[in-house]
């Protein structure tokens, strides 16, 4: 009874950190998110012209580099293997 007591009171302790790193991974990707919006928005204003492929691809890459990093935060905040 004890034993699982101390279960249960672990596992809600658990929940409570984790949502917490949770936040703060899902707050740093949504900073770099909002930044890569902004460089967009620049780009688009600041030249009078479509993004040529190569500057497409960048932002791209960027994007795929950004939700790599989530998801690795993510899954350390998880305690998953990375």
């Amino acid at each position: 009874m004890v034993a699982t007591g101390a279960a249960s009171i672990l596992s809600t302790w658990e929940a409570l950190f984790a949502n917490k790193k949770l936040w703060r991974v899902n707050n740093r990707a949504l900073t770099d998110l909002y930044e890569l919006k902004s460089d967009m928005e620049y780009r688009m204003k600041a030249q009078d012209s479509p993004l040529e492929l190569r500057e497409a691809d960048e932002y791209f890459e960027r994007l795929k580099r950004v939700r790599a990093k989530g998801e690795r935060g993510y899954q350390r905040a998880m305690g998953e293997e990375v």
